[in-house]
């Protein structure tokens, strides 16, 4: 699979980058979803793309503090 679709917040990195992709991408949005599920806000935060990308490339995202350790091994 190569399209480029989806909501930008949950993309996975190898949508953002252009690269044939997996159902592994479904996992990630699942723990991006999940994420926000038990924070109340999204793991990756910006007003466009041009900052969100560079996060999710990254895995750049705050640790919920207040999971236990079994709930942010899931996310």
């Amino acid at each position: 699979m190569k399209t480029c679709a989806g909501t930008p917040y949950f993309m996975a990195p190898e949508i953002i980058q252009s690269k044939p992709y997996s159902k592994a991408c479904d996992i990630w949005s699942l723990g991006c979803v999940l994420y926000m599920l038990v924070c109340g806000e999204l793991p990756f935060m910006g007003t466009s793309t041009v900052q969100i990308y560079p996060k999710i490339l990254t895995a750049d995202y705050k640790k919920p503090s207040s999971c236990s350790e079994q709930c942010t091994d899931l996310i």
